[in-house]
């Protein structure tokens, strides 16, 4: 429970009176945030089947649960990073920029003000010329807008539109009757114009460098709720929305915001991602609400070896016979051959039901020794982004449905075979590799087609139990979680919820000097920090016998310019990054006390703050950050762990502190509004 007298997680309250939570009106700055409230002694591997079979569900090597889900933000507040290494979404032609009015706007969170950052790029229908529209950096920060003939190129600076890094900005890209063409950045328009007639452009990319596969000015950071529209939204100054775009008449394309990669204009073109583009659950708006499992849902991720799975004990519930059935869930990753979603027995060959990702599909078989449903299956695999899948047999026909559409029908053999399921693994199977990635909202029915037209709507809430639900694993027993529901918890060791220590509400984490948490192991753009400014903070209690890491986001060695924090000597802390260290504090903690430590980068400068007093040392700081994971109590590998409690971490993409502050007196806000 917090200190507020409400269950924030929704984990067994027995008074949960709901109160007026305080907020955060830079919560869409916040990348990482766990109160680690919890059940005493909790963690992240005990799983709950929500149907009234209750089956004893047991995990196997590295499968864990927490916040991050389909359901995380709310359709219309999600957003997509980007890396720079990728060539962002391909949509082809997006848009025909004509000789007419139009608005091109999004929302854009830049990680490193250093180079390019385009955002969308334009291609002439004859592949002769390119306009952009880029965040640019080279003697100036600034916006240009740009036609490139060959050889010479000719581009407008809009020199007095600045911007910052690690910071959400609306930019609209206005044409209006008379051809000029402005720029507003966070609704305040340019004083730079430029004069725009002549033949049809095709928008191509979004996040993409200029050119159709050119890899230059590829855009760094997360962009949300990009829309197209073929009128001039906007003619002077406005306030930015508060909330996402919706498509009307004059919406052309609106994209980049929701949990898979999807145009929601009635003109749903086709939006493919390249490489490491990824949906995010890091958005422009200010949510409203705490988080809440029931209404933002869970889910586990899987390590991707054959070790890696949920088995469950053999019943007659998944025995379907040749009688109707549904098999449903949400899943992100897959990326190899023969990555296995489920395996309906123990044995690879008696098998009654299996789905595989063989290479870039998704494919399922009915039974043993049987050929797939059909070779390309549900078709391609999405990388980086959820995808709703279901198998429903109604009266001898079996349909295979992916994001709400029906891609596979078939009757007759082997629709009609006799399904004597178990459902022995989910995540793996028998005889290959396992899933990487994410699954949510596992739901099986028998004797009920759930789905049986064309089209259904992709569901907007956790899955429930239904009538004749047999297994329902929503995921959402975690108690080592992310308020923010942007990640999950990897347990090292045997970190738990304690009720030893805390300093807000009744529980910590505790880690007991062979244990911590990895939070988005292998990197999260989230944390990519660039050059731009950042805050690390928590609450730590620890003895006399502390030494090594506090915390360390490199992911696969000490060279790596990502941010750590380990004990130096006699109580004080250092920063290390790039294997150096660079600050060296002159306070010391205090042993067996909660202590507030925030390391903070303002304007290229480092500092630590212990309860809100800055500490004497600091450190020139223009390191480019990339993205990284958050390992808590330990060092990036799993060693030189901490023994101690922590409370309260929180992660922000921005300066908190500046000069001294009074250190936190209330567990930290987990909404916006």
């Amino acid at each position: 429970m917090s200190s507020f007298g409400y269950d924030l997680l929704g984990f067994g309250s027995s008074a949960n009176t709901a109160v007026d939570l305080p907020s955060d009106d830079e919560f869409n700055r916040v990348s990482f945030l766990s109160h680690f409230d919890g059940a005493n002694s909790g963690n992240n591997s005990v799983y709950d089947d929500g149907s009234t079979s209750n089956h004893t569900i047991t995990q196997n090597g590295r499968v864990w649960q927490g916040s991050f889900s389909p359901f995380a933000r709310p359709d219309g507040e999600w957003g997509v990073a980007f890396d720079d290494s990728d060539l962002g979404l391909d949509g082809n032609a997006l848009y025909a920029l004509n000789d007419e009015d139009y608005t091109m706007e999004a929302w854009v969170f830049v990680n490193n003000a250093n180079g390019n950052y385009v955002y969308a790029s334009y291609e002439n229908t004859n592949g002769g010329e390119l306009n952009v529209i880029g965040i640019y950096n080279g003697s100036t920060t600034n916006f240009l807008f740009g036609r490139t003939t060959t050889p010479s190129q000719t581009v407008t600076n809009f020199s007095d539109k600045t911007f910052d890094s690690n910071t959400w900005t609306h930019i609209a890209v206005v044409r209006s009757n008379s051809g000029t063409v402005k720029v507003y950045v966070n609704g305040v328009v340019s004083s730079t114009t430029v004069s725009m007639t002549g033949s049809a452009y095709q928008v191509r990319r979004i996040g993409g460098g200029r050119g159709q596969s050119g890899t230059a000015n590829l855009f760094n950071g997360n962009i949300s709720n990009v829309r197209y529209s073929s009128v001039a939204r906007y003619t002077s100054n406005f306030t930015p929305p508060t909330t996402p775009f919706s498509s009307d008449s004059d919406t052309n394309t609106l994209a980049c915001q929701s949990n898979r990669f999807v145009d929601n204009s009635s003109n749903a073109r086709a939006v493919t991602p390249t490489g490491t583009t990824a949906v995010s659950a890091f958005g422009p708006f200010l949510t409203d609400a705490a988080y809440d499992p029931a209404v933002n849902g869970a889910s586990a991720y899987f390590g991707g070896s054959s070790g890696d799975y949920l088995s469950f004990s053999h019943a007659s519930d998944f025995a379907f016979g040749t009688g109707d059935f549904t098999i449903e869930w949400w899943s992100w990753g897959g990326t190899g051959n023969a990555q296995y979603i489920y395996q309906g027995s123990t044995s690879s060959s008696t098998y009654h039901q299996l789905i595989e990702s063989n290479g870039s599909i998704m494919r399922y078989y009915p039974t043993a020794g049987s050929n797939p449903m059909h070779d390309t299956g549900w078709g391609a695999i999405v990388q980086n982004a959820w995808t709703h899948y279901a198998v429903a047999r109604t009266s001898g026909t079996t349909n295979l449905y992916k994001n709400g559409a029906r891609v596979l029908t078939a009757s007759g053999s082997p629709s009609n075979s006799n399904i004597l399921t178990t459902i022995a693994r989910i995540g793996a199977a028998t005889h290959g590799s396992g899933w990487l990635g994410y699954i949510s909202d596992f739901r099986v029915v028998k004797g009920t087609a759930v789905y049986t037209g064309t089209t259904y709507t992709v569901p907007t809430a956790p899955l429930t139990a239904i009538t004749n639900t047999k297994l329902l694993l929503n995921m959402a027993n975690g108690q080592i979680i992310d308020n923010a529901a942007q990640s999950i918890a990897r347990e090292v060791g045997s970190p738990v919820i304690s009720t030893a220590q805390a300093k807000f509400g009744n529980t910590s984490l505790s880690v007991s000097g062979s244990s911590s948490v990895k939070f988005n192991e292998g990197g999260y753009s989230g944390f990519a920090f660039g050059t731009g400014d950042f805050t690390i903070e928590f609450w730590y209690y620890g003895d006399s016998t502390q030494n090594d890491y506090l915390f360390d986001t490199r992911l696969a060695n000490d060279n790596e310019a990502r941010a750590s924090v380990y004990f130096n000597s006699n109580s004080k802390l250092s920063y290390y990054t790039s294997n150096t260290t660079r600050i060296t504090s002159t306070t010391a903690l205090t042993n067996n006390t909660w202590t507030h430590i925030a390391l903070v980068r303002s304007s290229a400068v480092t500092r630590f703050y212990f309860n809100g007093t800055q500490d004497n040392q600091s450190f020139s700081d223009t390191l480019d950050m990339p993205s990284a994971q958050l390992v808590i109590g330990s060092k990036w590998n799993g060693t030189a762990f901490v023994t101690g409690y922590f409370d309260d971490f929180r992660v922000s993409n921005m300066a908190r502190y500046t000069n001294n502050f009074t250190a936190p007196t209330a567990p930290f806000a987990d909404k916006g509004q």
